[in-house]
């Protein structure tokens, strides 16, 4: 009676506890927001509800902690899920929603199948972020290499690197900057280029006109002022980045040359093959005694003889 009890509420359970979604918006800058349903009186705690797109959990921040369906009193009846930016591109999405369901020490989860349905994804001000990687002067050349993530997230949202992205140096001697300053502390200088060196990283270049070097680098934003409001700050956006450079010789240029990434490759020397030496066989040494032995044997036997042939008695 038990196990079929037992077995009755797993069959019946889902139907009879469960959530539904009862609407849902999703926007340009990937982010989603559903409304949750409670059907009956049993609490959700919204902590436990698991969403998944595309194998990735979804992080968020849902509306209240908890669930219930209590009329008259429908403050708990739905929850209103809200989802980080940039989390889905556009088109229609699977969302599995799990969440657990309990009846006294029955503990099981639901799942619901819900097709996520977005616009086109266009931009978003979290997945921006900036970092320095490197700089350094060679021969009075100037190279900052930065990653500049975020830049090129749609063809419509693209951001433009020299209207986009701001610079300061700080120099040893002074430059005239785009804003016709000369000075050791100012702005991009005029005729730096800015290009793309590989993926989200970039090459910051300028030529000194005299001998000159740069102590201090800084990238950062530059009117996206609609990306540095609060609501951002739990992303842990860089926003902008300093770092100190230094100088380096056309040695170090070559030295410190890109390198290969993999398995370390060992190629076939070249040199040249040593002369052949001929060596005279060596006499053993270990056969000396035995050679002497023998001498002494062979003696010893040719006396014996000779005494019997000087001492034989005549007839």
């Amino acid at each position: 009676m038990k196990k079929g009890l037992i077995l009755f509420l797993l069959v019946f359970l889902p139907s009879a506890y469960a959530l539904n979604v009862n609407s849902q918006q999703c926007f340009s800058d990937g982010q989603f927001i559903i409304l949750l349903e409670s059907v009956d009186s049993n609490i959700t705690y919204t902590d436990q509800i698991e969403i998944v797109i595309d194998g990735k959990k979804i992080n968020g921040d849902w509306s209240i902690n908890y669930m219930k369906k209590d009329p008259p009193d429908r403050t708990r009846q739905y929850a209103t899920f809200t989802s980080d930016e940039g989390v889905v591109s556009g088109g229609k999405k699977v969302m599995m929603i799990t969440y657990p369901l309990e009846l006294g020490q029955i503990k099981i989860s639901e799942t619901i199948e819900e097709v996520l349905e977005c616009p086109d994804f266009i931009f978003s001000c979290a997945l921006l972020n900036i970092e320095i990687d490197e700089c350094y002067t060679v021969d009075n050349i100037f190279r900052a290499f930065f990653f500049a993530r975020g830049f090129e997230q749609s063809q419509a949202g693209k951001l433009d690197l020299n209207h986009n992205l701001e610079f300061n140096l700080f120099t040893k001697k002074v430059y005239e900057d785009i804003d016709g300053k000369v000075t050791t502390r100012g702005v991009k200088p005029k005729g730096a280029t800015i290009e793309k060196y590989e993926g989200e990283k970039y090459l910051f270049t300028y030529k000194f006109n005299n001998e000159n070097s740069v102590d201090r680098f800084r990238v950062g934003f530059d009117d996206l002022d609609k990306c540095l409001i609060s609501e951002y700050e739990k992303y842990g956006l860089i926003v902008n980045d300093v770092s100190e450079c230094g100088i380096k010789s056309n040695e170090d240029k070559i030295i410190e040359a890109p390198k290969v990434e993999g398995p370390e490759r060992l190629e076939p020397k070249t040199e040249e093959a040593p002369e052949e030496i001929i060596e005279e066989p060596k006499e053993d040494d270990s056969l000396i005694p035995v050679i002497v032995l023998g001498i002494i044997i062979v003696g010893i036997i040719l006396i014996i003889k000779f005494r019997k042939k000087i001492f034989k008695p005549k007839k």
